[in-house]
């Protein structure tokens, strides 16, 4: 363990460093929050396919991130995982929207 600490220079006091780096940071830094959709943006793209969408790029990341193993649960557990992000998405939207119409802080004063 020593001989592949010091060949890699990876060591755990750099690994709980880095993860302390990664817990202290802020998601704006990764992460930019937008109005206008993303993936529906393209013409001929409408809206009934993002759910799909999202059900096939979810099951191709948890396949690539478990690739020696993959097997029903991994293909599975992606299909869920894509799927539930379009769920978060709508639930976030409706949070944010009242009755159908974006909440103005503006018109409130």
């Amino acid at each position: 363990m020593d001989a592949r600490s010091q060949r890699t220079e990876i060591t755990a006091d750099f690994v709980l460093k880095e993860l302390y780096a990664i817990a202290r940071a802020r998601g704006s830094d990764f992460a930019q929050v937008v109005e206008e959709p993303i993936i529906s943006n393209g013409k001929g793209f409408k809206n009934q396919y993002i759910p799909i969408t999202m059900l096939m790029v979810g099951t191709v990341i948890n396949a690539i991130t478990n690739l020696p193993n993959i097997n029903a649960a991994v293909i599975l557990g992606g299909m869920i995982s894509g799927l539930a992000s379009t769920g978060l998405y709508q639930a976030m939207r409706n949070l944010i929207e009242k009755d159908g119409k974006k909440e103005d802080s503006d018109n409130d004063k």
